[in-house]
Order: C-alpha cells, then sequence, then structure tokens
C-alpha cells in the first residue's frame, strides 16, 4: 500500500487470472498457481480486498475445480493435479465466510 501505491494498484488491478488475456504487462512472465498466485491472493486477503479475493479464487481454480475435482500445482495438467498446498484456498474462503463450524 502506501509504501508504493502505483505498485500495489498495478498488483491489485493489473496482475489476476485473466492477465494473459488482457495482454498486460508482457513483459513480465505469467505467475502460476504455486506460488505466485497464491501469494497474490495472500496479499488481497491480508488487505482484506475480499470482493476481489473472491472474485479471483474464482477465476484461478473454478476450471480446476470442475475439471478433477481437485486444485493443482500448476495452472494446467502438466504437474500434480492434487496438490496438498491447495488446501489453503480453505483459508481465504474461510475469510470469506464459506466455511461455517459444524
Amino acid at each position: 500500500m502506501e509504501e508504493d501505491e502505483e505498485l500495489w494498484n498495478t498488483m491489485v488491478n493489473d496482475f489476476g487470472p485473466d492477465r494473459k488475456q488482457t495482454g498486460k504487462w508482457q513483459e513480465i512472465y505469467p505467475s502460476n498457481a504455486f506460488i505466485g498466485n497464491y501469494l497474490r491472493l495472500e496479499l488481497l486477503s491480508n488487505a482484506e480486498i475480499y470482493d476481489k479475493l473472491e472474485s479471483d479464487i474464482c477465476g484461478y481454480f473454478d476450471y480446476m475445480a470442475k475439471r478433477t475435482g481437485t486444485l493443482w500445482e500448476h495452472d494446467s495438467i502438466k504437474a500434480s493435479c492434487n496438490h496438498g498446498f491447495a488446501s489453503h484456498v480453505l483459508v481465504w474462503l474461510d475469510h470469506l465466510g464459506y466455511i461455517y463450524d459444524l
């Protein structure tokens, strides 16, 4: 945030699950599910930008869950399609109110 507002706004608004489609920042190689996308989502969560967090979780992971019922190590099926670290998504879903105590 305050330390470098331009960089923060770029990370929040220009990077995300649709960056390849928008063609923004082509000189920067796109991050992948583990760990780049997770770090960005963690920053959104810590900053309590929950609307963007929710949207980006769907953008990053919906197609994975629909295709295999799991979350993957990469954004394609070229590696682990059942990656344990992906369970961290549950922490964000809890922050968003999707996880309830039974």
